[in-house]
């Protein structure tokens, strides 16, 4: 059996989620679950189903701040740790920092 979408009666409570891979988690919402995408902005997606809007996503700008910083770091060769859900790196003069999103 194949199927594109989820039919229009299908009924899921609604959700507000922040996310740090907006474009991976509508991809997955759209092709694995079958939600329509609705709305898309660059920060935000709503899903639904048969014109009813399920889910509005957010993309999570403190960990995407952090994933930004882990990219810097290996662009830079220089080693970082993660740690307490998030990086821990050393200046030049070997001042220990940690960098974390807000929880």
């Amino acid at each position: 059996m194949t199927w594109d979408a989820l039919p229009a009666a299908t009924w899921i409570g609604r959700t507000a989620l922040r996310v740090t891979d907006l474009d991976g988690v509508v991809d997955f919402y759209r092709s694995v679950v079958g939600l329509e995408l609705q709305t898309r902005t660059d920060a935000t997606a709503t899903l639904g189903a048969g014109g009813t809007p399920l889910s509005e996503l957010e993309r999570d700008a403190d960990a995407a701040a952090l994933a930004a910083v882990r990219e810097r770091l290996v662009a830079a060769d220089t080693p970082g740790a993660e740690r307490d859900g998030g990086i821990e790196v050393a200046d030049p003069d070997d001042i220990r920092l940690r960098i974390r999103a807000k929880r």
